[in-house]
C-alpha cells in the first residue's frame, strides 16, 4: 500500500470511527527534550525553554496516561504558530506506519500497541521558520485521538491544555507584565474589584460561557490554581510597579487578599495566619 493511500485510509478511519471508547479518562501531556536529542520516553514535566536564531531543532515527547486498552491507531493534532515553527516528523518504533501532516501525525500499528507505563506515544521534531531571538511563542496539543484495537470500532478524542512556552520573560505573561494583565478593570491597581471579577471566572475553561482569556493569566485554556497564584503575587500592586519577590511579599499579598475579601467569614479559612499549609 502506498504512503499516500495508507495515510488517507488511516485519516478516514480516525474521522469516521464511532466515539465512546474505554479511554475517555485519558490525559495527554507534552514534555520538552531540552537538548534536542533522542529523549528518554519519560515525562519529566519540562514545559519551558529558550531558543534563538532560526536553526535550532525543537524536540518534544507526547504522553498519554490512563490508557486502559491497546491501540491500533493514534492521531496527534499539534497547536502552534506556523509562521514561527513547523512540524517535521514523529517517531515511535512500536507503530509500523507513521504519516505526518502539516500540523498533525497519524500512527498505526501492524498489530495492537500497548503503551508503556510512562504513557509514551511519540517523539516529535519541529523546525524554526523565523528568527525567534527574544520572541515568546508556544507549542501545544489540540487533541489526541486514541483508536482502540477492539474491532477497530472505538475511539476517544482527548483534548489537552499542555503547552510548552519558549523565551517567556520572567515577570511577564503573554508579553505584558503580570501586574498589568491582572488589572482586569483597568483601574491601574490590582485590587478587590479585580479579584471579584476573577472569582466569577475561576474554574472555567475554553468553550464555557464564563471563560475569558483575560482571566487565564498563564494561557493554558483554564482559569485555575496557577492563575490564582499569579494573581496573588501581584495583588495590591499598581501597574508599572516592581513585583515583590520574596516569601514576606507573598505573605503580605495573601493577608491583604484575606482582609479585603472578609476572610473571617469564608466557608473555609483553615490555617490562615499560621505557619501551617493552607
Amino acid at each position: 500500500m502506498s504512503r499516500f493511500l495508507l495515510g488517507a485510509v488511516l485519516g478516514l478511519f480516525l474521522l469516521i470511527a464511532p466515539a465512546g471508547g474505554d479511554n475517555s479518562n485519558a490525559t495527554v501531556t507534552l514534555d520538552l527534550v531540552a537538548d534536542g536529542g533522542a529523549g528518554n520516553q519519560i515525562d519529566d514535566g519540562v514545559l519551558s525553554g529558550a531558543v534563538s536564531g532560526r536553526t535550532q531543532r525543537i524536540v518534544v515527547e507526547v504522553f498519554a496516561q490512563n490508557v486502559t486498552t491497546s491501540l491500533v491507531g493514534v492521531k496527534i493534532e499539534f497547536d502552534f504558530d506556523s509562521s514561527v515553527v513547523n512540524f517535521y516528523k514523529a517517531e515511535n518504533s512500536a507503530f509500523a506506519f507513521i504519516i505526518p501532516g502539516t500540523k498533525d501525525v497519524n500512527l498505526a500499528g501492524a498489530a495492537p500497541v500497548t503503551l508503556p507505563a510512562s504513557g509514551f506515544i511519540a517523539r516529535a521534531e519541529f523546525f524554526l521558520v523565523a528568527d525567534v531571538t527574544g520572541k515568546e511563542f508556544s507549542l501545544g496539543i489540540k487533541a489526541v485521538t486514541l483508536a482502540e484495537s477492539a474491532a477497530m470500532a472505538k475511539q476517544d478524542v482527548v483534548t489537552s491544555t499542555s503547552r510548552i512556552w519558549f523565551n517567556r520573560a520572567v515577570g511577564t505573561i503573554g508579553g505584558q507584565t503580570t501586574t498589568a494583565k491582572a488589572d482586569f478593570d483597568g483601574s491601574g491597581v490590582v485590587d478587590v474589584a479585580d479579584f471579584l471579577l476573577f472569582v466569577d471566572a475561576y474554574g472555567s475553561q475554553t468553550g464555557q460561557s464564563t471563560y475569558h482569556t483575560k482571566f487565564d493569566l498563564d494561557n493554558d485554556d483554564v482559569v485555575g490554581v496557577s492563575d490564582f497564584l499569579a494573581f496573588v503575587d501581584v495583588f495590591g500592586q499598581t501597574v508599572g510597579s516592581v513585583p515583590v519577590d520574596s516569601i514576606e511579599g507573598d505573605r503580605d499579598a495573601l493577608i491583604a487578599l484575606y482582609n479585603a475579601t472578609d476572610g473571617d467569614n469564608w466557608n473555609d479559612n483553615t490555617n490562615w495566619f499560621s505557619n501551617k499549609p493552607l
